[in-house]
């Protein structure tokens, strides 16, 4: 799937819309994941597609051809894919499945976005209140870190509704369509694709954890285009791929993936680093205190993915034996999270202060 997705990118580099709008449906009808960059592939194929500039003029007028054209094969594609499924009365139970809103808004395991933060705070909130003798919902007091499918409640702060995820994930994709829009090129279409993949992850309702590679894969697109999204791409990637270590909890296996990490964390580094602008240094050169401040931080919290893996390895056994199996996890879980909203912070200053 990730190949396919790399050659709708070709397609779309090449400004073949049609075939890109073609591949991409056909990509959804396969799993239903790439939901999260369709508004990317809508805006950019309508407005860059059905809109042609005609003669010598600079303004583009809507080409209802091109449009009736794409329309139809998308609609025929999504026909031969539900088409059955409506034939035989079952689409309700199929749409059910796709969309699994009574699983509740996290995952078992947490998927590092803005949700577990949010839950984490609430844990913490949960401690205080009781010093302070506050009130508390005394059926969230363990609900959310069972590890229990469909148990999110939370005991201080606001209970989240799944309509209440699908409007903060489309508030914060509609700014970067504005942008593709009104600039329909593939820096912008690239640049709106990895926001609308981080919106989706970080406020999406029941996020699986592999889901950040939605954004991991476009963004490496264009993580050499400066040292500023070099340094958003690693620590992206490396809070994404550590994340996934939970999906191995076998001890036997911790040798396997952990040298994978290493090796993968090496060769990107390197491969990429080679085509950055003016080279890239780990300890680049700042042009100011703060900089030298963030760029300080930004290696301290790589390193600290050592100090993790030691902890949810090793360390916690030792101290906790077979009590708080869910630490770890949470750990995981919110460690990965700081560093992958971070990265989306600093990705979408680039994007909205670039040209």
């Amino acid at each position: 799937m990730i190949n396919y997705l790399e050659t709708l990118f070709s397609y779309a580099k090449e400004g073949n819309d049609f075939l890109c709008g073609l591949m991409f449906a056909i990509l959804l009808n396969f799993k239903h994941i790439f939901l999260y960059l369709s508004p990317a592939y809508f805006v950019y194929l309508l407005r860059h597609y059905c809109f042609q500039k005609t003669g010598g003029s600079e303004k583009a007028k809507f080409c209802f051809v091109n449009f009736f054209v794409l329309g139809i094969t998308v609609i025929l594609i999504f026909s031969l894919s539900f088409g059955p499924f409506i034939y035989m009365g079952q689409i309700w139970q199929v749409l059910s499945r796709l969309f699994p809103f009574k699983r509740g808004l996290c995952h078992a395991y947490w998927a590092p976005n803005f949700w577990s933060l949010y839950s984490f705070v609430d844990r913490g909130l949960i401690v205080v209140s009781k010093k302070l003798g506050g009130g508390l919902n005394e059926l969230a007091l363990s609900s959310i870190t069972r590890g229990l499918v469909g148990d999110s409640n939370y005991a201080i702060l606001p209970q989240i509704q799944a309509n209440h995820t699908f409007i903060i994930t489309l508030v914060f994709q509609a700014a970067s369509l504005v942008k593709l829009w009104k600039y329909p090129n593939f820096k912008n279409f690239i640049g709106s694709l990895i926001s609308c993949g981080y919106s989706s992850f970080l406020f999406g309702w029941h996020v699986h954890e592999k889901a950040i590679l939605m954004v991991m894969v476009p963004f490496g697109l264009i993580a050499t285009e400066s040292l500023e999204h070099f340094r958003a791409f690693m620590i992206l990637s490396t809070s994404g791929l550590f994340s996934l270590f939970p999906l191995l909890f076998r001890a036997t296996e911790s040798i396997i993936k952990m040298s994978l990490c290493a090796l993968w964390i090496i060769f990107t580094y390197l491969g990429l680093s080679l085509y950055v602008p003016n080279k890239i240094k780990f300890y680049p050169t700042p042009k100011s205190k703060i900089s030298m401040f963030i760029y300080l931080a930004e290696n301290i919290y790589v390193c600290g993915f050592v100090v993790l893996q030691f902890f949810c390895g090793v360390l916690h056994q030792i101290v906790f034996k077979n009590e708080y199996e869910f630490l770890p996890l949470l750990v995981t879980s919110v460690y990965c999270a700081l560093g992958i909203v971070y990265s989306w912070f600093r990705f979408t200053l680039i994007y909205f202060l670039g040209k």
